[in-house]
């Protein structure tokens, strides 16, 4: 057999770059969309565009139905495209700790709340999120999708500890996407008309 010539096993990362700079485009050509529902009002940032995009081109979605879509991305682009996951991921993080950074006598002032509602948000997925996931018949992906709130800290301790190919890396993927998606707009919601109703009551920072 012909050994593969160099423009044949590039064209994978090719055709899989050509779809992110598509996906891309299409997010900051929307840009950040704001509208109001009721007394909240939402955000959508081009982030979730992106992520909802690259679900939908996948070939187990669009690819099934439309031929040329599965010819620019295949199971081949898809199994390519994991391993860049936590390195498109790392500098998102690298920006939350720098945006952290500057505030941390803030964070101090206010290290019990802050203690308190990471203690309940972590052990609280771990007590409810571990058994519904058992009951739902997840096995190993459960424990990934439960450690914690499956945010990018999470996707980086997984990756490193499990790989994202592993099933607890994609029950911590799994979490981070639904997340992405769906708690972008609920929280957006629902913070807000807490913010609205509850705002006399609570603290903006116990809302925050």
């Amino acid at each position: 057999m012909a050994e593969k010539s160099i423009l044949e096993k590039l064209r994978p990362y090719i055709k899989l770059h050509i779809a992110i700079i598509i996906i891309i485009v299409i997010s900051e050509i929307i840009g950040v969309l704001k509208f109001k529902v009721w007394i909240a009002m939402i955000t959508l940032f081009p982030m979730l565009y992106a992520v909802v995009l690259g679900l939908i081109i996948s070939p187990k979605i669009l690819g099934k139905v439309i031929e040329p879509l599965k010819k620019l991305v295949s199971e081949e682009e898809v199994k390519i495209a994991s391993p860049f996951i936590i390195g498109s991921l790392s500098p998102l993080a690298a920006k939350y700790g720098v945006l952290v950074g500057p505030h941390v006598p803030m964070m101090i002032k206010y290290g019990i709340p802050l203690v308190a509602q990471n203690f309940a948000a972590t052990i609280g997925t771990i007590l409810i999120g571990l058994p519904v996931g058992l009951l739902l018949g997840l096995r190993r992906e459960a424990v990934g999708a439960s450690f914690d709130i499956c945010r990018e800290p999470a996707l980086a301790v997984i990756s490193e500890r499990y790989g994202l190919d592993s099933p607890e890396g994609l029950g911590t993927l799994g979490v981070y996407i639904c997340g992405t998606v769906y708690g972008t707009i609920w929280w957006a919601f629902v913070g807000s008309t807490l913010g609205s109703v509850l705002g006399r009551v609570f603290h903006p920072l116990a809302l925050a």
